[in-house]
């Protein structure tokens, strides 16, 4: 992969500086459902007796679409497509953390907080890793990105709330956010402060996305 997105690069800085240890993710937790379902039958009882009249033919059911559209519609503003979906719980950047840590339930290693390489920012950043999403948090508290990725630790339910995940392709990213505001080494949407980053591996066939960031350019750092 040619390209890193820079929450990457500073998320493995931050490791540097924790040192090498490692986690242990052993006690996961499964949640197990199991259906019963139980029929009373007597041995004595006689059949049922129909007749042709009330005989009809069984009533077939409608398939189920297995399509993966879109859970917002096309003409959708760019925060409603590019809401983070975590497990079923949704946000985006600018939210304070402490609203929504509980949502996003425990982290998949201890935060760890730095001091950005820009000489202008004021204080550290506090960086969160989950199963396939990383939140940086501001000296202020507040969300200043959000990124999807399996580099760190790898996730299954994480995406836009417009579908998009990791491992889609180009032609899947264009059906989804639609044409790019910028399309160079990766792939830029903004709409006002929010801006959405899409990073592929040009490697792989077909483009896969590796890195989708959703950052809140009005949070400062």
């Amino acid at each position: 992969m040619k390209i890193r997105y820079p929450f990457i690069a500073a998320a493995l800085a931050a490791l540097m500086l924790a040192g090498c240890g490692s986690t242990d993710l052993s006690s996961e937790t499964e949640g197990k459902v199991t259906l019963k379902t139980k029929a009373a039958v007597s041995s004595e009882a006689a059949p049922a007796e129909s007749t042709p009249d009330e005989t009809k033919p069984a009533e077939s059911k409608p398939e189920e679409s297995t399509s993966d559209s879109p859970a917002v519609p096309d003409n959708a503003s760019l925060s409603e497509k590019a809401t983070v979906s975590y497990n079923g719980y949704t946000f985006l950047p600018g939210a304070a953390y402490a609203d929504i840590k509980d949502g996003l339930g425990d982290e998949a290693r201890p935060s760890k907080a730095s001091k950005p390489c820009d000489p202008n920012a004021v204080g550290e950043i506090t960086y969160h890793w989950y199963n396939g999403l990383n939140v940086e948090e501001n000296y202020e508290g507040k969300v200043l990105a959000a990124t999807i990725s399996d580099a760190d630790y790898k996730g299954e339910n994480v995406s836009l709330a417009c579908g998009l995940k990791i491992g889609d392709k180009q032609d899947d990213v264009r059906a989804r956010m639609g044409e790019p505001t910028s399309a160079e080494l990766y792939w830029t949407y903004t709409e006002g402060d929010l801006e959405v980053v899409v990073m592929f591996d040009d490697m792989e066939d077909g483009m896969p996305v590796i890195s989708i960031s959703v950052n809140n350019k009005s949070v400062k750092y």
